[in-house]
């Protein structure tokens, strides 16, 4: 069964196991798409995680506490931003 985020349970609220991931995987795939647009040139394989948080906190959008990032998000965002790529 696929799941639609638009499905709504008990009282309209989405299912609580689900919204998390389901928020972190959006937040994760924009921030790919907005480095890639920002930084359409750079090698990949060569991107150190101490520029990757620099650009991320550079983003024009970008509201989130950077003391919050940790290496598992960085490594999402760099895979999701390799997956943008290809």
């Amino acid at each position: 069964m696929r799941f639609d985020p638009r499905e709504r349970l008990g009282q309209g609220q989405l299912r609580d196991s689900v919204r998390p991931r389901f928020a972190s995987d959006l937040r994760v795939r924009a921030l790919a798409e907005a480095l890639e647009a920002a930084h359409p040139d750079v090698d990949l394989e060569r991107l150190r995680f101490t520029d990757l948080h620099r650009w991320i906190t550079e983003l024009p959008d970008f509201s989130g506490d950077p003391k919050a990032s940790n290496e598992k998000l960085l490594e999402a965002i760099y895979l999701a931003w390799r997956d943008e790529r290809e």
